[in-house]
């Protein structure tokens, strides 16, 4: 690149930093930071849970979540669709079941998201604590939830600040976490064995293969992130397509990652690790130098996570209140007191001091926000099944419909109910790996 080709591009990226014009989206960049959020925080959170409770079982939960994953991702497009608003699901539950419902789809929405980002921070400052605390405090219960709240304070006081999130830092961590997992893919591929991941694991019983389903479950969470950022990308039609790339990509680079991890490391090492699977297989790939430093690049990937995640529950509940929906509106209508509360709360969550419980909890909550909003969707589509023109204009779901009744989210109302059923009948929320 010769001189005058340097000036130009340096022209070009000042004159993108000083405009005042928002940048909207391209299709890559919806991709990358899709995949970003998807895939940035459950593979570093919930990837071991899921292949301890799922054994050789675990190919499977990941396929069925994937499914469900990709169903549920086409129902929020068809809503957001609709409502084209930050409240949306609440908005559709309480068009379709009334104002109750409403509200208790949009606190579950809420408590969701503090559940999600308190669960991230709690596994970055178990694993921290426990690798550089001394080891006469290293076990103290007071250690992690003080961290947890350290690094929840740095959030809350970096959104209060107003920083935003630019597109060319998460265009940095987007390449980060692909170099990471093309790297643990390309190292271990030598070593892929059938028998390792298929016939070794144990054969989960019927609670740890739905365990399994609920930590995937928790690997496939941050898709919405591309439906709700509709309004800031060049062409609507990105969406759906991006969403159906993202979930796609982030199957394959887990079930990529469920074979490596079994094949290097075998369902014993697996089982006993304390930490994250990722940090440990380049340990054992390559160096310790090597695996600390994917350990602070897992770091950052989880700390933008988080603070994404912290974001979007706090944006929620400043839209809420300026649209006068929940009580006191005028404390909450205030972005920085939303920031200040939802910090609170997600510092008070980190006293349960097991990361694993506090997933599943938020999966919980996850699943029934899902039902809610699928009955809702069911609801909507039954009412319009004489509209053609609406049917026209929304309905992303047309695999298996039967008088306007997309059965494919009946179908998966009803595997979500019965993963519900499982968890509430054997109180699942307590079991430990």
């Amino acid at each position: 690149m010769n001189a005058s080709s340097w000036q130009s591009f340096f022209n070009k990226i000042v004159s993108t930093f000083a405009s005042n014009q928002p940048h909207k989206l391209t299709f890559t960049e919806l991709v990358l930071f899709g995949l970003s959020n998807i895939i940035g925080s459950g593979l570093f959170v919930a990837l071991q849970s899921s292949l301890v409770y799922g054994g050789n079982m675990s190919i499977y939960a990941l396929l069925l979540m994937f499914i469900s994953t990709i169903i549920t991702g086409y129902t929020y497009v068809e809503l957001f669709e609709r409502y084209n608003s930050p409240i949306t699901e609440y908005l559709s539950v309480k068009d379709s079941l009334g104002p109750m419902f409403g509200h208790i789809v949009a606190y579950l929405l809420y408590f969701f998201g503090i559940l999600f980002f308190t669960t991230i921070i709690m596994y970055v400052t178990q694993y921290m604590w426990n690798l550089f605390a001394p080891s006469s405090i290293a076990h103290k219960f007071w250690g992690q939830p003080l961290l947890s709240t350290l690094l929840i304070s740095i959030i809350c006081f970096l959104l209060y600040e107003g920083i935003q999130n630019s597109r060319y830092i998460s265009y940095f961590i987007s390449v980060l976490l692909i170099a990471v997992i093309l790297g643990v893919v390309f190292l271990s591929f030598p070593q892929y064995s059938y028998s390792s991941v298929f016939v070794k694991p144990p054969t989960p019983s019927v609670d740890n293969f739905i365990l399994s389903c609920i930590m995937t479950l928790f690997l496939f969470n941050g898709y919405d992130f591309i439906i709700k950022v509709k309004e800031e990308t060049e062409k609507s039609e990105y969406t759906s397509k991006a969403l159906i790339l993202c979930m796609s990509l982030s199957a394959l680079a887990y079930f990529l990652i469920f074979i490596s991890c079994f094949s290097v490391l075998k369902y014993s090492g697996i089982s006993k690790i304390n930490g994250d699977l990722i940090t440990r297989m380049y340990s054992v790939l390559e160096n310790k130098k090597v695996s600390m430093v994917v350990y602070v690049i897992s770091a950052v990937i989880m700390f933008n996570a988080s603070l994404l995640t912290v974001m979007s529950s706090s944006g929620f509940l400043t839209a809420m209140g300026k649209q006068n929906e929940i009580p006191f509106k005028d404390f909450f209508e205030k972005p920085e007191n939303a920031v200040i509360f939802t910090g609170l709360v997600g510092s008070i969550i980190t006293l349960i001091h097991s990361p694993t419980t506090v997933a599943i909890i938020a999966n919980i909550m996850f699943i029934l926000i899902i039902l809610l909003m699928s009955t809702s969707l069911v609801i909507i589509r039954w009412n319009e099944r004489k509209n053609k023109s609406n049917q026209t204009k929304y309905n992303y779901l047309k695999w298996i419909n039967v008088d306007n009744i997309p059965l494919e989210v009946v179908m998966n109302i009803l595997l979500l109910i019965y993963i519900l059923y499982v968890i509430f009948r054997d109180r699942l929320w307590s079991c430990k790996k």
